[in-house]
């Protein structure tokens, strides 16, 4: 029984080592940030945000521990513009070298109606202007979340700030919101 135990535990461990190596090339690094561990900012008001991955800006944005319709305690819930304001969004107040991918799993507000949609921008400037990725739409239903994935089209060794924004559209009277759920930064140094 015990070598069969030692087989499944290899097995599954020779498995999830394969799944991990397949997603990133060699040589590469990710950041992965879940906001689990970040400091609560309670209110949308643009503010820092530390996390231990470094500092973000959080403009149109919170993340607590207690709101019960986020996906989960720590999501940050981001709020999409409504024709008079720009739309909420997360980005890095710290620059990331040879970044090379963006991956952001997303799922829309429990209450809110959708459609749902994340934008990702790059800045070489320190956030002065901001180029934008593209953005992607997720799961309507809000059954599962979405992992959308950016890649720069022409990666260097230069250095990236990220700005993850809320690209929704707006419901009368209302601002659909997102929850982000993480954010993986894949560089190679």
């Amino acid at each position: 029984m015990k070598m069969k135990t030692t087989y499944l535990l290899l097995l599954f461990v020779t498995m999830n080592a394969a799944a991990l190596f397949a997603q990133n090339k060699p040589g590469q690094k990710k950041i992965l940030e879940t906001f689990l561990d970040a400091q609560n900012k309670p209110l949308y008001p643009v503010a820092r945000v530390y996390t231990p991955t470094g500092y973000w800006i959080f403009n149109g944005a919170l993340v607590t521990a207690s709101q019960k319709l986020d996906i989960r305690p720590k999501a940050p819930r981001v709020l999409a513009g409504n024709g008079s304001s720009e739309s909420g969004f997360i980005s890095t107040d710290y620059d990331i070298k040879g970044l090379q991918k963006i991956r952001v799993g997303f799922i829309g507000y429990k209450v809110d109606n959708g459609p749902f949609a994340v934008e990702v921008l790059v800045s070489t400037d320190k956030g002065k202007t901001w180029k934008s990725l593209g953005s992607k739409p997720g799961d309507p239903a809000k059954v599962e979340e979405t992992i959308a994935e950016f890649t720069l089209d022409n990666p260097s060794k230069g250095s990236y700030r990220v700005k993850i924004a809320n690209a929704s559209e707006p419901i009368p009277n209302r601002l659909n919101r997102i929850n982000i759920t993480e954010v993986q930064l894949i560089y190679e140094e």
